[in-house]
Parts: C-alpha cells; structure tokens; sequence
C-alpha cells in the first residue's frame, strides 16, 4: 500500500495543480469573465488586454483580430478604432482552416448563461441548462444562435478540416449587435 501512494501521490498532486490552473471562463449576457478579471462588450482594447492579458499577436484583415494561443482565445476590434465587439473561443484545432486561430483550444471550464459548454456538448442540454433564450439553428447548417439585448451568442460545429453540420463544437461566440 506505501508503495501505491508513493505512485499515486504526484499524479494526484499533479492532477490537483492542473485543476487549480485552468481558468474558467464565464459568459453572461455581453460580459465575460475569465479567472477573476471581466469586461462587457463593447469594450476598449485597454479593457480587453486588462482581462486577457497582452495578445501573443495580432492579425490585421477586415479587422484585427488579437489572439491568445495559449489560452485559446481570440477577439475582434474595428480597424482605426479602440471597439472590441466579439470574442470567440476555440473549443477544438481551427488552424488549419483560419490563419487566426489559436493555436491550442481553451481547456478550462466554459460556461454561457449558466450552461456549461465542451466540445462534446449536446446542444439540447445545453438549453436546457441555459438561462435566457435558448440557442435555434442558425441560417448556416453548422451553427446554432441566440439573441439577447444588443448581443448575439454563437455555437459553430466543425473539424479540423472547417465548420462542418454535425460535427463537435469547435467554437463558441459572442458579439456585440446593439448600440452603447
């Protein structure tokens, strides 16, 4: 039995060090909380980066997308401006068919109006942990959505090949619609 626990007792310590990392991520209504930090969208940069911390980088298309690999995270804001008005997280790989993707998914726990969200979720049971409007299909087949006050929730299916209808989740969403 000594021996047992002398090979057992890193693997829980280690076990127990990784749980008391992750950083759980929490989605209410156009807030987002990550760990003990928080911001609402619309938001500034500043606002962003206090929460996120500094992006590893930022790709300038349509707009500039400030990406976090390491944490799987990565958030839209209006070229020439200071707006952030959608943050996304990558559930699952989506690098090889978006050059902004994070390079590694978010691993921590995922919660969006009370429900939690992995890659494996069931989107009925999703809704039905939710608070608030429940997610509907979506005009594209691989994507469920649902509306609040001036914002919009997304949940992309897809695999590593692109968003596919009937695949895992690989993304979840929020944008900003409404006005300040």
């Amino acid at each position: 039995m000594a021996r047992m626990l002398l090979f057992f007792t890193p693997l829980l310590l280690q076990s127990a060090q990784a749980s008391a990392g992750e950083k759980r991520l929490v989605f209410t209504g156009p807030s987002v909380a990550l760990a003990d930090k928080s911001f609402r969208l619309p938001c500034s940069k500043d606002a962003l980066h206090a929460a996120l911390g500094t992006p590893d980088r930022i790709e300038r298309l349509a707009n500039d997308i400030h990406v976090w690999d390491g944490i799987g995270i990565f958030a839209y804001v209006r070229p020439g401006t200071d707006e952030t008005f959608s943050v996304n997280v990558a559930l699952g790989d989506m690098t090889k068919f978006l050059k902004f993707a994070p390079k590694r998914p978010f691993t921590g726990p995922l919660t969006v109006d009370g429900a939690p969200v992995t890659v494996k979720s069931d989107i009925d049971a999703v809704n039905k942990a939710k608070k608030g409007q429940p997610f509907r299909p979506d005009f594209v087949r691989y994507s469920f959505r649902t509306e609040g006050e001036g914002f919009t929730y997304f949940l992309n299916r897809g695999t590593p090949g692109g968003f596919t209808e009937g695949a895992p989740f690989i993304e979840f969403s929020l944008e900003w619609t409404g006005t300040k």
